[in-house]
């Protein structure tokens, strides 16, 4: 029996081992959003700004897959009557996992650690964290590193198409380790994107995403968080930038919250 169970482990060992092994390949961006509006349900700050950064790097090919390595980050400025530019917040993110491509589609499993601090004030109880099991699954068009290869190869199966993605968070919570969570008592989340193809031209393409997030906390209460996003792609041979003009209809979300602000902004992918 023992002998079986060693041929078995083995083998499991041989399967990983037969992958193509180490690789450093990093896909991301960078953008830009000013707000339109300045209106704000939780924050005594109004948005002004907000610089986002985020990081997808593939570390170990598998042959069922990829390990990765992903980094996000958003810091919130704000602007008003006394001051052009104030520190708001920073919101990080850290997600190693584990990622399946396929032909037409793409799951990926992952822990995603989330963090919020907040910079020119002080918040009682200090910042909110929380660390979840996240699983996601959709069409490859409807990830970012995907996207920007099909539209700089011209894959004009894009025009007049759609790509959908859902995503669902189950949180750590306890008071054991304190790093678990801090300050907020969610147990789930579940996220949809609808992203419409609408056109492909020879240095420029348009899409638009429909995303919807839903949390559900420790006592079966829920929020919501709805944003609508036009993007106007200007090509270039590697990478692409991105003018974009966003809606966020509905947030109920207190920790970062964009409720019915409009914002224009620029981003570049690569």
């Amino acid at each position: 029996m023992f002998h079986k169970i060693s041929i078995l482990f083995l083998a499991l060992c041989a399967e990983l081992v037969c992958a193509e092994g180490m690789e450093f390949e990093s896909t991301g961006g960078a953008s830009f959003l000013y707000y339109l509006t300045q209106g704000n349900r939780y924050s005594t700050l109004p948005p002004g700004y907000r610089f986002d950064f985020s990081l997808d790097n593939l570390l170990y090919e598998f042959s069922a897959g990829h390990a990765f390595l992903n980094l996000a980050n958003s810091t919130v400025i704000s602007r008003h009557d006394t001051s052009l530019v104030q520190l708001d917040k920073i919101r990080y993110k850290l997600e190693p996992g584990f990622r399946i491509p396929g032909s037409r589609y793409e799951s990926n499993i992952l822990l995603s650690h989330e963090c919020f601090h907040y910079i020119d004030r002080e918040r009682n109880g200090g910042s909110v964290f929380w660390n979840t099991a996240q699983f996601n699954w959709g069409t490859r068009g409807a990830y970012d590193h995907n996207l920007v290869a099909r539209v700089v190869q011209h894959d004009f199966q894009l025009r007049n198409s759609w790509d959908f993605e859902t995503t669902f968070d189950a949180f750590f919570f306890g008071n054991a380790i304190y790093w678990i969570d801090q300050n907020h008592d969610y147990r789930g989340h579940v996220q949809g994107l609808l992203r419409y193809n609408w056109a492909l031209w020879k240095s420029s393409a348009f899409y638009a995403d429909w995303r919807h997030d839903t949390w559900v906390d420790a006592h079966g209460k829920f929020q919501q968080k709805g944003k609508l996003q036009w993007n106007w792609i200007l090509l270039s041979q590697k990478s692409v930038g991105s003018l974009y003009l966003e809606y966020t209809y509905l947030d109920q979300n207190p920790y970062d919250n964009e409720h019915t602000l409009w914002g224009v902004g620029f981003r570049i992918m690569h």
